[in-house]
């Protein structure tokens, strides 16, 4: 069964040795400098159980290679269509770290990466998260679990709900692609690294959580044209009507 077939019919898909376990441990090294440099000004990122980094590439473009990943675009491409983009990226270290009131404690409780209108959730196939493991996801070190068959529902799970969970367990380079209103959560945390990076994708005319084109205008010129599709520099409005009236360029 394709990568496609997977997302459509079950809501979740693997890709397995999508990075070399050289590729991740670097990666690994670059956020956790990323980390040790945001904890001396932003008071959320390290918690009792993960240490949050959003945005992670504006630090460093070479990081952009976690979130312009030539295999799921090529999926990406089919299931959404060339013109999708990137909503929102977050890298996790889901570790026990230290009492933090000021934390971003994320994932810890059953969710959804989708979005609700009326009280219901939208249908699946307009958002979708990928999860690439960075190190070894175990029963030990905090995987994430997921509900079967939870991305055609179309109501909220309990957050602290006791559901029959299946563990996504794989290697460091493993991408998982999973449709965003999957209930899911992440595993408890424990002493052991378990770094990741959780990236939401979407149609074109989604709007992100950040302004990357302003985020990375002194950037542009070092940003792939894939990349600065991916992150909105195709698909920000003009202005007013003089500038242009279509908002998507190609």
């Amino acid at each position: 069964m394709s990568h496609v077939e997977n997302l459509r019919l079950n809501g979740l898909t693997k890709i397995e040795n999508c990075f070399s376990h050289e590729q991740c441990a670097n990666f690994v090294t670059e956020l956790e400098e990323i980390v040790e440099k945001n904890s001396k000004s932003l008071k959320y990122t390290l918690g009792e159980n993960a240490t949050f980094t959003p945005n992670f590439f504006r630090h460093n473009l070479e990081l952009l290679a976690l979130v312009d990943i030539p295999q799921v675009g090529q999926i990406f491409n089919e299931i959404i269509d060339e013109d999708h983009v990137l909503v929102a990226c977050n890298a996790i270290n889901r570790c026990k770290s230290q009492e933090n009131p000021d934390a971003i404690e994320v994932g810890q409780n059953w969710h959804t990466d989708s979005r609700y209108i009326g009280q219901k959730r939208m249908q699946p196939g307009v958002f979708f998260s990928v999860m690439v493991m960075l190190d070894d996801f175990t029963t030990e070190n905090g995987a994430t679990s997921y509900v079967p068959n939870s991305h055609l529902r179309t109501d909220r799970p309990k957050r602290d709900g006791q559901y029959e969970g299946i563990e996504i367990t794989g290697h460091a380079g493993d991408v998982v692609i999973f449709d965003s209103g999957l209930w899911h959560k992440g595993g408890e945390a424990s002493k052991k690294r378990r770094w990741s990076v959780f990236n939401l994708y979407g149609p074109w005319f989604i709007k992100p959580y950040f302004n990357f084109p302003l985020m990375l205008e002194d950037k542009v010129n070092d940003i792939s044209k894939s990349s600065a599709r991916l992150l909105h520099f195709n698909s920000t409005p003009p202005i007013d009507e003089t500038e242009r009236f279509s908002t998507l360029l190609k």
